[in-house]
């Protein structure tokens, strides 16, 4: 290119370029002059630091301003486009300009050098630099440096925020201080995020304006407008939302207070509690925190931790429960700033949280900490096969139950005792999981047990778990009996009696008579085994309940009429055989009366199982003094009290009865007076015809 063409645009370049950042910093100091406003503001209002957001303030402007000038500095570098703006401006350059920069400067043509002559001729005979106006170039310069100067001017008042010029009278009086002007509340202590009046009361007179000026611990100012409420002498200010301490003054045209401090404190107040729950070894649960709660539930035995974090430091911190009991919490290096207290928990409880500070002061509102205790539940045991039994000596008995636990059982099993022989204990399952239902059975043989006629075996159902105190408990079900019956009971079909059903009921009561009462007694000696069961079931604890007694002299009294209905059968006996087997019975009830009377003055539980060995020995007895031969008839009508009045062995024994096929001839005349009505009958319809 031409270099005396480009020496004679760069006047116009150079002004381009001022134009360009002058306009941009009007811009930039005039956004920053309103910020710098808004700032004044809230500075103003107390809500910030004037001297530090001034500070940024100016650093962010002036960055920017130098960003600009660099970016204008380096702008319109291609001389064609600022050849294009010339031509613009003095279109009787008729493109010579554009066309004299795009020729090189060696072995220029005659025409090239003649285009190029032409452009230079014109710059000398024409102002190229009025491309660019010079009012353009003033105007932008006077707004940019008028917007650098309002902004200058925010900034320093953001800068300087304590300079306040205050209002004085006309003969330039300076301001005096008056003793006897009360400022209420002078020294204080407001509690954070309240809220605090300041009033002023003039004697003689009322300033018409004054101010509470707030200085902060950080240095911010805040001004505050009093106002006047009627004709009253006084001025007052609202201090909102009190966060800091801080300093203030009343400040008036004429008088101005002295400085007063308000110190900024909060009550003691939990943030936060979190429960650290360490749960027992039988459980299998892993430890486990929960955080930001304040109830909590878990399983009996479990060690829980309250952590408690506070507002502030130096709190004293106890838990108080309902009944008054009081448990300190201690710092904990585990978790740094808060306070802890651990319980092992073996009941559910509800404790309040009282905090006291160095002052004195205590939590305005308590809260509550619950802990919830799930207990410990045993297993339940469901019977599922099996119950009272009547079996023969050969037959194969499937019996069966189904348990669940909460956390599950060690050890799952049966226990039975035949006839006389040692208890046997059988291990069916073992190791179940977590609230898992598990059903087991056991094929039970007799003729493997040799088992004989009239002998009893009792049987049960255990389960093993681990208890709240880590300790093996064993829960077990209900008794219950098989009883072996002969080979061979007889049925033998009778005939219907005249003078119908009541004279047939009195009939085979006379026949049957000592049968059923050994029945009956049986049925009672098996409900005294149930119960001593029961007994002994449910006081394998140290600790016997407060029902052991009334139970034990419930059972006494049962075994003490089973004796008397003992002795009244017995007088109705006079087989020998049979003689002999009612004073073994009567042997073995004593036996089991005498047992359950040392368990009730003071031996305890341990004689209670020499009770029940008795006492089963005793219905293996009443079993021998059954009847073995049975003459029964079709009844053509049963009274329903009858039904219910049945035992369970009766009740087994009448189902095998509506089993056998029983041929009853049907009994037209079932009484002599019904034959003779029948018969008078006849006659009489014959007389009519």
């Amino acid at each position: 290119m031409n270099e005396t063409l480009l020496d004679r645009i760069r006047p116009v370049t150079k002004r381009l370029r001022s134009v360009r950042f002058w306009r941009l910093l009007s811009v930039i100091t005039f956004f920053g002059a309103g910020c710098a406003w808004l700032l004044q503001q809230e500075v103003a209002a107390g809500e910030t630091s004037g001297t530090q957001v001034g500070r940024v303030l100016l650093l962010t402007i002036l960055a920017i301003s130098l960003i600009a000038y660099v970016l204008c500095r380096f702008s319109f570098r291609n001389p064609r486009a600022v050849a294009r703006q010339i031509e613009q401006h003095f279109p009787s350059l008729d493109q010579r300009l554009l066309t004299a920069l795009s020729q090189r400067d060696e072995e220029l043509s005659y025409l090239q050098e003649r285009v190029v002559r032409e452009a230079r001729e014109h710059s000398r005979t024409h102002r190229w630099a009025e491309t660019v106006p010079t009012r353009q170039v003033v105007w932008s310069r006077l707004s940019g440096l008028g917007a650098s100067l309002l902004f200058a001017v925010f900034v320093l008042g953001l800068l300087f925020p304590d300079r306040v010029t205050v209002e004085v009278n006309a003969a330039g009086s300076a301001v005096e201080n008056v003793d006897s002007i009360e400022v209420q509340p002078g020294d204080a202590q407001v509690e954070r995020g309240t809220s605090l009046v300041v009033t002023a009361r003039f004697p003689n007179w009322v300033p018409e304006r004054a101010e509470v000026m707030c200085q902060a611990d950080d240095g911010t100012l805040r001004r505050i407008e009093m106002a006047r409420n009627l004709d009253d002498p006084v001025l007052g200010g609202y201090v909102s939302s009190v966060n800091q301490s801080f300093t203030y003054r009343v400040v008036s045209p004429t008088w101005e207070s002295e400085s007063y401090a308000v110190e900024v404190f909060e009550y003691p107040e939990l943030v936060r509690s979190d429960a650290f729950l360490s749960f027992p070894g039988y459980s299998g649960l892993p430890a486990k925190l929960i955080e930001d709660t304040v109830r909590v539930s878990a399983v009996e035995g479990t060690e829980h931790t309250w952590v408690c974090f506070l507002n502030k430091a130096g709190v004293a911190a106890e838990l108080v429960a309902k009944d008054g009991s009081r448990t300190q919490l201690q710092p904990s290096d585990e978790y740094p700033g808060a306070l802890i207290a651990t319980f092992t928990l073996q009941e559910s409880s509800r404790m309040k949280l009282v905090l006291r500070d160095d002052a004195g002061r205590t939590n305005k509102y308590p809260p509550e900490l619950v802990a919830r205790v799930l207990p410990n539940r045993p297993p339940s045991l469901k019977l599922t096969q099996g119950g009272d039994l009547t079996v023969s000596p050969l037959e194969e008995v499937e019996l069966g139950a189904e348990v669940r636990d909460d956390f599950g059982v060690s050890a799952l099993g049966i226990a039975y005792t035949f006839h006389r022989n040692s208890p046997v204990e059988i291990v069916l399952v073992e190791e179940t999981g977590r609230g898992e239902k598990v059903a087991v059975s056991h094929l039970l043989a007799f003729e493997d047990l040799e088992a004989e006629p009239d002998q009893l075996l009792s049987y049960h159902f255990w389960a093993e778990d681990v208890g709240p105190d880590g300790e093996t408990r064993r829960t077990e079900s209900d008794m219950f009996f098989a009883e072996v019956r002969p080979f061979d009971e007889i049925f033998r079909q009778g005939e219907q009696p005249p003078g119908g059903q009541q004279q047939q009921q009195q009939q085979q009561q006379q026949e049957s008579q000592n049968g059923q009462k050994a029945e009956e007694l049986a049925e009672l000696q098996k409900q005294i085994i149930s119960s001593t069961w029961r007994v002994i079931r449910d006081e394998r604890g140290a600790v016997r309940s407060g029902n052991f007694e009334a139970n034990l002299r419930l059972i006494m009294e049962g075994q003490q009429d089973a004796l008397s209905q003992l002795d009244e059968a017995a007088e109705a006996i006079e087989d020998e055989k049979s003689l002999a087997i009612v004073e073994s019975v009567r042997a073995d009830m004593q036996t089991a009366l005498d047992q359950l009377t040392e368990a009730l003055e003071g031996s305890g539980v341990g004689a209670l199982p020499i009770a029940m060995t008795a006492e089963q020995t005793a219905y293996g007895g009443l079993l021998r003094l059954r009847a073995r031969e049975f003459e029964v008839t079709r009844q053509q009508q049963q009274s329903q009290s009858q039904s219910q009045s049945q035992s369970q062995s009766q009740q087994r024994r009448q189902q095998q009865l509506d089993d056998l096929e029983i041929d009853q001839d049907e009994n037209r005349y079932e009484t002599e007076q019904q034959a003779e009505e029948s018969t008078q009958q006849d006659a009489e319809e014959r007389e009519i015809r």
